[in-house]
């Protein structure tokens, strides 16, 4: 007899799991601040809700609502809190820059993780505080490599905005020379501010900068607060104040050229020029030429004032005594030599030609 399933078996019905109703999120904003926000959340049904927020590009973002949940939606930073039916859920969002544009995006979940439409709403941040002075360029010190050009970097805490109708007063220490910068004088990129004077310091200047309040402003409107600088009434400097760095000028050119020979017949005199007009310093100390002949021996001369003359950028020293063929002529000067500029100091110089016959 063959054993096997009889027609009058039974089975148990399959019944289907009941699965909770798709729930729905509102969000409303709560306080603001100029660097935090809170959010409001509020789901249908017992479950979790997710927010996230992110810098908002002005449209509405669409958003997966399941990859949004599991924090996988890109560009948003992500919280996930226990929420009850009809009851608000709050999200303080911190760390925000002020007068900034951000998009919230909200899904609730029901106990069985199915999950809502996505919420949005755009919340600017507010802007209640003023611009901060946090760093020049260079740093206020009596020390402080400020350029020979005078130029100056202020650098703000958020984007600011020049007022051409108010003042900015360069003080010039030594030279007892103050001014006021015209609009030309000011240029604004973001954050930062550059400022250069059209009336330039002297080498080793002290240079005091002030400008009113309201001189800069953020973009809402507030205004950055005075600077003042100086001396107070013991002599002590406060405020912006910076010391004029020397410029070490080089000659642009020397002559006769170093990389070929030069005869003796031509070689009367070494001409150097420079890129700004030159004065002699004070003692014109420190420049020698040297002369080494074909059996090394050498012979040194100082060279002095009645062997110099200056026309506007350019240098000629003649030579103390006569070049001859075979010999080595160097010529050596100091730093300091010539003062280029605003008192600037020439460079040192170390340099040789070969000197040939008739060519």
């Amino acid at each position: 007899m063959f054993g096997g399933l009889h027609a009058c078996t039974d089975f148990d019905e399959y019944s289907s799991i009941t699965v909770g109703s798709v729930p729905a999120v509102e969000i409303t904003a709560g306080a603001i601040a100029d660097s935090a926000l809170t959010v409001n959340i509020t789901n249908s049904g017992d479950g979790y809700v997710t927010a996230g927020i992110k810098v908002s590009d002005g449209t509405t973002p669409t958003v997966d609502s399941e990859a949004f949940v599991k924090q996988n939606e890109k560009g948003y930073v992500y919280a996930t809190k226990d929420a009850t039916k009809g009851e608000a859920t709050t999200f303080t969002f911190k760390g925000l820059i002020q007068n900034q544009a951000y998009m919230v995006v909200a899904v609730g979940t029901n106990a069985d993780g199915v999950p809502s439409d996505a919420a949005t709403l755009e919340v600017t941040t507010g802007d209640s505080h003023a611009p901060s002075l946090v760093e020049t360029n260079p740093t206020p010190s009596l020390t402080s490599a400020l350029g020979e050009d005078g130029v100056l970097k202020l650098i703000f805490d958020e984007p600011v905005v020049f007022d051409d109708t108010k003042a900015i007063e360069f003080w010039y220490y030594f030279q007892d020379v103050s001014f006021m910068l015209d609009a030309d004088s000011v240029t604004v990129a973001g954050n930062t501010v550059t400022l250069k004077p059209g009336t330039l310091p002297l080498n080793r200047e002290i240079v005091f900068v002030s400008y009113e309040e309201g001189t800069f402003t953020d973009l809402t409107g507030n205004m950055v607060a005075a600077e003042e600088s100086g001396l107070d009434e013991e002599g002590y400097t406060f405020g912006l104040y910076y010391r004029v760095v020397q410029k070490l000028f080089e000659p642009v050119t020397i002559l006769p050229d170093s990389a070929s020979e030069v005869s003796f017949v031509d070689f009367q005199s070494i001409e150097l020029t420079y890129e700004e007009n030159v004065r002699s310093n004070s003692s014109l100390a420190g420049i020698t030429i040297t002369y080494k002949d074909e059996n090394g021996d050498t012979t040194t001369k100082v060279v002095t004032s009645g062997m110099v003359t200056i026309n506007g950028t350019q240098v000629v020293i003649d030579l103390p005594l006569p070049a001859a063929e075979g010999q080595v002529i160097e010529l050596d000067m100091e730093e300091k030599a010539f003062l280029i500029g605003n008192s600037n100091p020439s460079a040192a110089v170390s340099i040789q030609w070969d000197v040939v016959g008739i060519l």
